[in-house]
């Protein structure tokens, strides 16, 4: 169509629908300096410019955590492909480390890192534990502290491996169908030169 417009709508309990307005902030851009709206997408709502598609400025949401790794970097909530929050540090691409569970700004009292990370479960409720791999700490002592997520280069490699092993199994598979249907058709040429 001509028209690719699109609104926003809530539907009220009386069964009528509403158009969701955009909410201007007394904020400005920090790339443009047109006013910020507060906005509401599949995700929830988020904070961006009132210039787009011009300006594509998306203001990210600090939790007040530096990024342990890079020394400007700060932790931000961000979502995965699949919409499962995390967070990440916003000097990304240039820094890559993220964690799943929410950072406390509370040091370590084991290995002194600069924050724990707060988990909630069913069994044990909300407790907190190192973000670190190699330290122990979890508060209370009692509750299980989940497997770290970051892989040894080894398992990396063997991966890597198999991988291509895979690729390689799926390359000859595909090379012998396409040998046996080539054959196929020259029987079939050769029976049809027979015939006439």
């Amino acid at each position: 169509p001509k028209c690719r417009g699109t609104a926003r709508l809530r539907q009220n309990p009386d069964g009528s629908w509403k158009v969701l307005k955009d909410r201007k902030l007394e904020e400005g851009c920090p790339e443009c300096e047109h006013v910020l709206v507060e906005r509401e997408g599949r995700f929830g709502k988020f904070v961006a410019c009132s210039n787009y598609p011009e300006c594509s400025y998306i203001k990210q949401e600090k939790i007040g955590v530096n990024c342990p790794e890079c020394e400007p970097g700060e932790l931000v909530v961000k979502r995965s492909r699949r919409s499962k929050g995390f967070y990440g540090c916003n000097a990304y691409p240039d820094c890559d480390f993220l964690v799943w569970d929410k950072p406390i700004k509370e040091p370590c009292p084991e290995c002194k890192a600069p924050f724990v990370v707060e988990r909630e479960t069913k069994k044990h409720g909300v407790y907190k534990y190192c973000f670190k791999g190699e330290c122990k700490f979890t508060d209370p002592p009692d509750c299980p502290k989940p497997r770290p997520r970051v892989r040894k280069e080894e398992d990396i490699e063997a991966a890597k491996k198999k991988a291509a092993k895979r690729k390689a199994a799926k390359k000859k598979k595909a090379s012998k169908k396409r040998a046996k249907k080539k054959s196929s058709k020259k029987k079939a040429a050769k029976r049809a030169a027979e015939a006439s």
